[in-house]
């Protein structure tokens, strides 16, 4: 019997088993195609990095504009950025919900136009959250307009909506599947929302606020916003680092798997890439710092020429000389020179606040580069079944099988895996000697008392001398098994050898 189902987080997944009724059932293997079509995985691939970078933009810009800097809500570009993501994470959403059933189903592009799939999609868990993320959406979309009108935001109903938005997301991926799921979905909600707080900012910044100071060779929202952006900026780094450990352990699990699976290599990938902009951010915000807050020797050499350039111009004879010396000249040519300053400085504080503003614009962009390249990484992950349920070694135990006179003999017993699901078993036995030992047959069982499971046998067919095996060993369920193995000789001794065997999810 051959099945094929998604599961619960949207990853096709396909098996079968033989059974019979009455008849011992056939010991092959089905042939099986679990994976979709080429051009159906990179357009559910898109379509999942197109829902994260629009949520995240939507999110984060929305985020910046009621908190950091509700000036902003009167900018073209700001407005501009919102109202795109918006429209964008619309139509991702309704692409993963089209697209869901021929991937699942691992079929063409002819199944796009499956009405049954597309019905089977939305009773499902993964597509009801899709389609309550398009309900939201349509809410929110009202509320973005009023955003950018006179009106006062709507904080709350705006908070309210972007946390179900968030929790879309948290609970249809990995985080709400599997043990510990009543923690890793809020963990995966506070890791997404920081992500668009963090990332969403960036784009704000880059698009809305720098190239508007670019355009109008203003920078005082810039000067105003950045101390406040990059308090709130550290603090989602934070809830980033926390969030992220604890996911990345959950989905992991084994140290081995780090580097074992195809998840673990990507989220090795992942971490250098937010390693290599966080030291990006670090740069961008001692470059704000200084933008913000000019070193004095910027300042300082200017009030000395301006201060001797006034005198030069004042003091023309000796008379005038001893007048400056007075107490009323000396306040007024202090005052005067303090005036002069302050009228000159402007002309060479420009020049330095707009090379502060294009050094960070350059790291800015570096930053939203690199996190583009972070959305593309987690977009594969989110694609990719973790680590901890891909993960597998053999296993491998050398027993002594003992008959009924108490003989002694040694037997390798070999499992191809340690994972639920079909596998591969290996016995070899051996004389004495250490010669491969004549069989005449040999079976196997295996039994869970944990789980009240009686002893299931299995056939051994011979392969070689001393060498039996089969490849439907079917392991139905995690936890601690134990393996019996019967051999019976040429010479009609039967041998028994047991062994300890773990099975995990």
């Amino acid at each position: 019997m051959v099945w094929r189902v998604s599961s619960a987080d949207s990853h096709p997944v396909a098996n079968a088993y033989s059974f019979g009724f009455g008849v011992t059932p056939v010991s092959t293997r089905a042939t099986l195609e679990t994976s979709p079509s080429v051009v159906v995985t990179v357009a559910h691939g898109v379509a999942r990095f197109l829902a994260l970078s629009s949520a995240l933009a939507l999110f984060g810009g929305t985020f910046f504009l009621t908190v950091v800097w509700p000036a902003g809500r009167r900018a073209v570009l700001a407005r501009s950025l919102v109202h795109r993501s918006w429209f964008l994470a619309v139509v991702a959403a309704a692409a993963l919900l089209v697209i869901q059933g021929p991937y699942g189903a691992s079929t063409g592009l002819t199944g796009l136009v499956d009405p049954e799939l597309l019905v089977g999609t939305a009773t499902t868990r993964y597509g009801e959250l899709l389609l309550l993320r398009l309900a939201l959406l349509a809410c929110a979309a009202p509320i973005l307009r009023d955003l950018f009108r006179s009106t006062p935001p709507h904080r709350a109903v705006l908070g309210g909506l972007g946390t179900l938005f968030v929790f879309t997301f948290a609970y249809s991926e990995h985080s709400g599947q599997g043990n510990l799921a009543v923690l890793a979905v809020p963990s995966d909600m506070a890791h997404t929302a920081a992500a668009s707080i963090w990332l969403g900012g960036l784009f704000m910044l880059l698009t809305a606020v720098l190239r508007r100071t670019r355009c109008t060779g203003t920078a005082e929202d810039l000067l105003t916003l950045l101390p406040r952006w990059t308090r709130i900026a550290v603090a989602a780094v934070g809830v980033l680092v926390v969030t992220g450990s604890f996911q990345a352990w959950r989905e992991v699990r084994y140290s081995n798997a780090i580097v074992g699976t195809g998840y673990g290599r990507l989220l090795i990938g992942k971490i250098l890439l937010v390693t290599v902009m966080l030291a990006s951010a670090a740069t961008a915000r001692a470059v704000a710092r200084r933008l913000a807050s000019p070193p004095s020797h910027d300042v300082a050499p200017t009030s000395v020429e301006t201060t001797a350039a006034y005198d030069q111009d004042i003091v023309t004879s000796p008379d005038q000389v001893a007048a400056s010396f007075t107490p009323e000249r000396g306040q007024r040519t202090s005052s005067e020179s303090s005036t002069a300053t302050q009228m000159r400085l402007p002309a060479a504080g420009p020049a330095t606040r707009e090379h502060f503003i294009r050094a960070l614009r350059r790291r800015v962009v570096l930053e939203a580069a690199l996190g583009l390249l972070v959305l593309v990484v987690t977009a594969v992950l989110v694609n990719t079944i973790p680590a901890k349920d891909t993960y597998d070694i053999p296993f491998s135990a050398r027993v002594t099988a003992k008959d009924t006179s108490d003989s002694q003999l040694p037997v390798i017993i070999d499992i191809d895996s340690t994972r639920v699901g079909l596998t591969t078993m290996h016995v070899y036995a051996y004389t004495s000697y250490g010669d491969p030992l004549q069989l005449a047959s040999a079976s196997a069982s295996l039994a869970n008392a944990a789980a009240k499971i009686a002893p299931t046998p299995v056939d051994l067919p011979e392969v070689a001398v001393g060498h039996v095996a089969t490849d439907v060993l079917l392991l139905p369920s995690p936890g601690d098994w134990t393996v019996t193995v019967d051999l019976l000789t040429d010479s009609g001794a039967s041998l028994v050898a047991t062994t300890r065997y773990r099975v995990r999810g």
